[in-house]
């Protein structure tokens, strides 16, 4: 006896042979283990209840670090640039940090701040595109929050920092994606969240 097809749907038989639909099954399994499913256990809305309450309460959420650029870049280029300055600050510092260099002379910071912007901002994607996320422990996937408090380990890298940051979509990290570097600015301090698989009871 065939089913009832629900409102709003058309159902093709046959339209996926059996490799077609194990083919499908495969590629769904690769999304769920690079993203597993979780549930939120805390009860979104009551008063006084953020982030850091939410992950307390069970949510299914590990945290895996902070990223500050506001530790990480000058204020003076914090305060006074704008989007398009800060980005050639950046380089110029990133630059210096892959060198060795605790400094950026004069001459290098004036040399970037006279480039294109565009050729500022493919320098720096090609820079943060070599560092090695999966090495340093980051999942393939993660959701990004704003923080409040001080307490919790910030990347210390620029180069880092920024590789992971422009690899954020809207507020969801994904490690293997193409880096686009202005999603880096958008919000310079967040904190990296990873879904957690749901402990089974004992």
């Amino acid at each position: 006896m065939d089913m009832a097809t629900p409102e709003g749907f058309s159902l093709h038989k046959g339209w996926l042979d059996a490799a077609a639909q194990a083919r499908l099954a495969a590629e769904l399994a690769e999304v769920i283990r690079a993203a597993p499913f979780f549930a939120p256990l805390t009860p979104w809305g009551k008063p006084g209840i953020g982030w850091e309450d939410a992950i307390t309460a069970s949510t299914g959420l590990a945290f895996v670090c902070r990223i500050d650029l506001t530790t990480l870049l000058p204020k003076k280029h914090l305060e006074k640039a704008d989007r398009d300055n800060l980005l050639r600050a950046a380089l110029a510092y990133a630059q210096a940090e892959a060198a060795g260099r605790k400094r950026v002379s004069a001459a290098a910071l004036n040399a970037i701040m006279a480039k294109h912007i565009a050729t500022v901002a493919d320098e720096l994607r090609d820079l943060v595109s070599g560092e090695p996320l999966q090495a340093f422990g980051l999942p393939a996937f993660g959701i990004f929050a704003g923080f409040r408090d001080s307490q919790r380990p910030a990347v210390t890298s620029l180069r880092q920092a920024l590789a992971i940051l422009s690899r954020r979509r809207g507020k969801v990290f994904l490690r293997n994606s193409d880096p686009i570097i202005w999603e880096a600015f958008a919000d310079p301090h967040m904190d990296l969240w990873t879904p957690v698989a749901p402990r089974r009871p004992s």
